[in-house]
């Protein structure tokens, strides 16, 4: 913005800042040296006035007149920060910030005593009072109440890594050393465990296969003998449901019913079209899509929703 545009009003500069925020923060946007008249806040908190007296320029901050040699510093600081008036008469006069949470505020700069965890924990509770939110005012205070709790989350994080630091080279050396032999035992174990597998699945489908064809044959030996009457079944003795080796303990072995294909996709998703899983499946797909580029997919609801980062 230049001088230039706001010389028939020397508030014009706050008023158009406070209507185009993102402007202060573009590239092409320079801070010039000469204070505007407004109203302002500083990075911890104090609300500024910046108004002319005659030719003079003042800068009240906290309500305090400061020196004309504090003015360009102050001026800079605060210069992409612009408030409405009766926010800083709000603070002046000793309220809080309308878009700083009640907590925030009430727990100040001055947080002595306090490490980082537990100004998580007071914040945390904090946050149970924003049951909904319907306004901007609201939105703003949630927001800064997140972005504290964001803060220190970064801290605690940065230091848990540090105290975890120290330990990470002994852990990754251990590793080093014995996840090899670890891996390989395990991988060659489960060769095994699938050969192993493999053949008693074999075994057990031939010995149904064997006592089917065994029944098949007598019922036509017996139809052919008494008629069509049902002969009683003789059943078969099934495979041992354990493997004993030289070596260790039995292995014990079960039967379960798999599954490994599909045959007809239709009827599949039929049967499951009301679980909860396949519903969360598909969606995920189909946010796949979009994000890609899709606008429209039939048979699936698409909203415009806000994201917050």
């Amino acid at each position: 913005m230049d001088d230039d545009d706001y010389e028939d009003d020397s508030y014009a500069y706050w008023r158009a800042a406070l209507a185009d925020p993102k402007r202060l923060h573009s590239r092409d946007f320079t801070v010039t040296s000469t204070p505007e008249c407004g109203f302002y806040r500083t990075r911890d908190d104090a609300p500024v006035a910046i108004w002319k007296d005659e030719d003079d320029t003042i800068i009240a901050v906290g309500g305090e007149e400061i020196h004309h040699r504090r003015h360009e510093g102050v001026w800079r600081a605060v210069a992409r920060r612009p408030i409405p008036e009766e926010w800083y008469h709000i603070v002046r006069d000793g309220g809080a910030w309308p878009d700083l949470d009640e907590g925030l505020a009430g727990m100040g700069h001055n947080t002595r005593g306090m490490d980082e965890v537990a100004q998580i924990d007071e914040l945390h509770d904090q946050v149970r009072t924003y049951r909904e939110i319907d306004d901007d005012e609201t939105a703003a205070r949630a927001v800064s109440l997140r972005a504290r709790l964001m803060e220190l989350r970064a801290i605690v994080d940065k230091k848990r890594e540090a105290l975890k630091a120290p330990h990470l080279k002994q852990a990754r050396d251990i590793d080093e050393a014995w996840m090899p032999p670890v891996k390989k035992a395990a991988g060659a174990a489960n060769i095994l465990k699938a050969l192993v597998e493999t053949w008693e699945s074999k075994k057990r489908r031939a010995a149904r296969e064997a006592e089917e064809k065994q029944r098949a044959a007598e019922a036509k030996a017996f139809e052919a003998t008494f008629g069509t009457v049902e002969p009683l079944a003789v059943p078969v003795p099934p495979p041992k449901d354990q493997i004993r080796s030289g070596y260790g303990r039995a292995a014990s072995v079960t039967e379960r019913r798999e599954v490994v294909g599909i045959t007809n996709l239709d009827l599949a998703l039929q049967a499951y079209r009301w679980s909860d899983e396949v519903a969360e499946a598909l969606i995920k797909l189909a946010q796949q899509a979009v994000d890609r580029g899709a606008s429209e997919l039939p048979g699936f609801l698409i909203e415009v929703k806000a994201r917050l980062r």
